[in-house]
C-alpha cells in the first residue's frame, strides 16, 4: 500500500451539491454540505481508500515521534510501515515489529516508538502508511475520490436527507434506493482499493514527540 492519495489536488466538497439539488432543490446549504461530509466520512471509513504516507526521519536521541495525518483528517488504521520504500504489513496495533533492523511499535495510532535510540540523525526516512478519514472540519475532497465516486457519495447524503420526517422532501422509499446506490459505490471503492491502491504519493512528516 505504498501509493497514496494526493491530498493537495482537491475540489470543494460543496461541489458535490450538484448531485443533490436535482433531487432536493430546496435543501439548505449548510445541511447539504454537512450530509455530504458525513457520507464522505462513511465512504472513507468503509473503503479505506484514503491513504497517506507519513515520513519519519530518525533523529539523534529521539525514539518517540507523533504521527501527523494530512490537515483536516485523522488516522483511522495504520496499514504498513517501511524504510526506503520497502514495506511490511502491520496486522495488529501496539505490537513490536522489525523492518530492516529497526525495531518499532505503533501506539494508539498516534505515535511510533523505536526500540533503539539513534546515536545520530540517519540518512533516509522511515514511512508509515495510514488510512485516514475526514474530520468534521473538512471542506475539500481529493479529486481522486470526487471524480469517480462523488456522485455515489452524494447518494449517501440524499439517503439520509430523505428520511427527515419534518421536511417537504421526506421520501423513505427513495431514501432506500439512494442508500442502495451509495452501498454500491462503497463496494466499488472497496474493490478498487483491494486491486490497486493507486494515486500519486502525498507524503507527510512526523513530528518528534518530546
Amino acid at each position: 500500500m505504498n501509493n497514496c492519495i494526493d491530498f493537495e489536488d482537491t475540489v470543494p466538497l460543496d461541489s458535490l451539491l450538484r448531485h443533490v439539488l436535482p433531487t432536493i432543490s430546496n435543501i439548505p446549504y449548510e445541511l447539504g454540505v454537512d450530509l455530504l461530509r458525513q457520507a464522505f466520512t462513511t465512504f472513507c471509513r468503509r473503503t479505506s481508500m484514503l491513504a497517506a504516507e507519513i515520513q519519519i526521519i530518525p533523529q539523534a536521541d529521539v525514539v518517540d515521534y507523533e504521527l501527523v495525518p494530512p490537515e483536516n483528517y485523522q488516522i483511522h488504521i495504520i496499514r504498513q510501515a517501511g524504510f526506503k520504500q520497502n514495506y511490511i504489513d502491520l496486522p495488529q496495533p501496539d505490537f513490536w515489529y522489525t523492518c530492516y533492523g529497526e525495531r518499532f511499535a505503533i501506539v494508539g495510532n498516534k505515535y511510533i516508538i523505536f526500540k533503539t535510540v539513534p546515536s545520530a540523525t540517519r540518512d533516509g526516512y522511515f514511512q508509515v502508511i495510514a488510512s485516514v478519514i475526514p474530520t468534521e472540519c473538512v471542506n475539500r475532497i481529493p479529486r481522486e475520490i470526487s471524480v469517480p465516486f462523488g456522485q455515489g457519495i452524494a447518494k449517501g447524503a440524499l439517503a439520509e436527507a430523505l428520511l427527515y420526517k419534518n421536511k417537504s422532501w421526506f421520501d423513505p422509499g427513495l431514501s432506500t434506493k439512494m442508500l442502495r446506490e451509495f452501498s454500491g459505490t462503497i463496494s466499488a471503492g472497496t474493490s478498487l482499493n483491494l486491486m490497486n491502491r493507486g494515486g500519486s504519493n502525498m507524503a507527510m512528516r512526523a513530528r518528534p514527540w518530546a
